[in-house]
């Protein structure tokens, strides 16, 4: 099993070989030691231990504090403070640093073993975490359109680049905050009785919101578990302005004329057809020597009508073709046969 690596950061040398002698009876790994915070940050960069035991007052001019603070955003190791510093100013400054503890000297061995133990775990499961939000967010960055994934009670735990910019937030400003909260209803043009719809099925979703100037197809999708207990809800947001424009303009230069000449049409078909089916009923009971000339007449007319009403039907079928391809089957879609 391999042990867990410590740096000790201490001015005091007795302390800082009493503490490795502690250390290596909990079965730790002393990697080494340092007694300014210039030497501290170096021994971080080039050891790089599983976590450091940090004294607050160093050699040099440089403050455990600082050295804490550098360490942590360079390389992200997790640091106790041991420090016989405990007055409220020393605590609150050395608390801008967020170590993973804050032990006082001098300190009871068991007290020291269970702190390194928490904060060792508590920097893997912020490991964990993190390494799942890359993930996610990569998973989520594969698809273009705007995408939002929230747990169970609603947090936003991970978006895509598409969907900062939708929501013009830095990632910082949303992490773990619910979607009910206002500002992203409002961001996101949903309210909050949509979002409760989004927990209540387990089946995925769609609808359509206008927002901001935009159309937007949302696409729900849902991860459960036992007893559709729903756990995950991805929310995708697809852009259909320019399809919307497209069946405004199309209903507005197009379609509407077509319905109207269509509807006209319908009405002179019939003037045109009954009076033909009435003349072919006539000179069927007549003895006229035109019968066949005439005859011949309405059948011509009649073809050129039957002509007439395929373009018509080809017509729907190009608005239906339209509605299918740039619509995502949304409007009408008529069954139309060939």
């Amino acid at each position: 099993m391999t042990k867990n690596r410590i740096l000790i950061v201490e001015d005091e040398f007795v302390t800082a070989a009493s503490l490795s002698v502690v250390l290596n009876d909990f079965g730790f790994e002393v990697v080494g030691t340092a007694d300014n915070g210039e030497e501290a940050i170096f021994s971080a960069k080039e050891l790089y231990p599983d976590l450091i035991l940090m004294d607050i007052v160093l050699n040099g001019e440089m403050t455990g504090i600082t050295a804490a603070s550098i360490i942590k955003e360079k390389y992200d190791i997790p640091i106790i403070f041991l420090t016989g510093q405990s007055d409220d100013a020393t605590v609150n400054a050395a608390l801008e640093s967020e170590p993973f503890g804050y032990i006082v000297k001098p300190f009871e061995e068991r007290n020291l073993k269970a702190s390194i133990k928490m904060a060792l775990y508590k920097h893997a499961m912020d490991e964990k975490l993190r390494s799942s939000e890359r993930t996610n967010r990569i998973l989520l960055n594969s698809v273009p359109d705007p995408m939002i994934l929230l747990d169970n009670k609603k947090n936003i735990i991970a978006v895509n680049d598409p969907m900062i910019h939708l929501l013009d937030i830095s990632t910082e400003n949303f992490k773990e905050i619910s979607i009910s909260e206002p500002i992203f209803q409002v961001k996101l043009g949903i309210s909050e009785n949509e979002i409760e719809q989004f927990y209540t099925n387990t089946n995925p979703e769609k609808m359509v919101i206008s927002h901001e100037d935009r159309w937007y197809e949302l696409a729900i999708h849902k991860l459960t578990e036992i007893n559709n207990y729903i756990t995950l809800v991805a929310i995708q947001y697809h852009d259909i302005t320019d399809y919307k424009h497209l069946e405004k303009e199309l209903s507005e230069r197009g379609f509407g004329q077509i319905e109207h000449n269509m509807a006209q049409f319908q009405i002179l078909n019939d003037e045109i057809r009954n009076p033909l089916q009435i003349i072919r009923l006539l000179i069927d009971i007549s003895e006229t020597e035109y019968k066949q000339q005439i005859d011949d007449q309405i059948t011509v007319i009649d073809n050129l009508v039957t002509k007439l009403d395929k373009g018509w039907l080809k017509s729907e079928k190009v608005r239906t073709f339209l509605f299918k391809h740039y619509q995502h089957g949304m409007g009408i879609n008529p069954d139309m046969s060939e």
